[in-house]
């Protein structure tokens, strides 16, 4: 905060940890990197994410702030647990 300025209100431009809106904001940033890595969201469930490769499926499902994650062969869950904690 600016010294000069301790009467003044600050607008946040993001979602903070305990907020309402929080849960939200990390879904959309979620979703949004799923589908940029090529999962289709689920038809009847959108916080089911599925990625299909020719023979090999990797299926994501988010529950309130949970990751839960099955693929066809062990190397797929290797490379997903990669990429999310390079997002995180």
């Amino acid at each position: 905060m600016d010294p000069g300025y301790h009467n003044h209100v600050y607008k946040l431009k993001k979602a903070l940890y305990g907020l309402k809106q929080a849960p939200r904001a990390w879904y959309d940033m979620l979703s949004s990197f799923l589908i940029s890595q090529d999962f289709s969201k689920g038809s009847v469930d959108p916080t089911l994410f599925i990625r299909r490769n020719g023979n090999d499926l990797l299926l994501v499902q988010i529950y309130v702030d949970d990751i839960i994650f099955a693929a066809s062969t062990p190397e797929l869950t290797t490379d997903f647990s990669k990429s999310q904690r390079h997002l995180y």
